[in-house]
């Protein structure tokens, strides 16, 4: 089982991979784009109040 901080990292990580694809691989390959905003979208997943939200809490998971 992974540990927190080696989920973090690959989190992080996933993180950058987007970020990267956000500039170059929409443009390069706009077919990808829905994939990549909408995993840009669950990294920035928060509550009115700008928590993060944790999605095993969300009505309907």
């Amino acid at each position: 089982m992974k540990t927190a901080d080696e989920i973090k990292k690959e989190l992080d990580r996933l993180e950058s991979i987007v970020a990267h694809a956000e500039g170059e691989c929409i443009q390069d390959c706009s077919v990808l784009e829905p994939r990549i905003l909408t995993l840009r979208w669950v990294l920035n997943l928060e509550d009115k109040d700008g928590n993060e939200i944790n999605i095993e809490e969300v009505d309907g998971y």
